[in-house]
């Protein structure tokens, strides 16, 4: 078992996320979101602290993900971040909010 935060990016690989309607979404899919994520937390000071994976909705049982399941049924967007199971950010992936929370959890 491993002591890391274990951070989760469901989502749909080849999707963009949801917007507003503004024209202000995302121009990313929610898999490049991810890679990108995925490089910032590689090259910063958390990297050895947590696991990262992204949980394509496509390719998965989401029926094994209750919490993922009660989020889109209460109106949630994906991609869905979740950090140690606990559902925290959705429609996108906010580095520097998981990126603090992470440093307050090791505190």
């Amino acid at each position: 078992m491993s002591n890391k935060i274990l951070i989760d990016v469901f989502g749909s690989k080849n999707k963009y996320p949801v917007s507003s309607g503004c024209g202000c979404g995302s121009q990313l899919t929610m898999w490049e979101m991810y890679l990108e994520f995925s490089d910032l937390v590689e090259n910063s000071d958390i990297k050895d602290l947590v696991e990262l994976r992204f949980m394509d909705v496509d390719e998965i049982a989401l029926e094994s993900y209750d919490n993922i399941i009660n989020a889109l049924a209460s109106g949630y967007s994906l991609p869905l971040t979740t950090i140690d199971s606990n559902v925290r950010y959705q429609l996108s992936i906010p580095y520097d909010h998981i990126y603090r929370s992470i440093k307050r959890h090791i505190k």
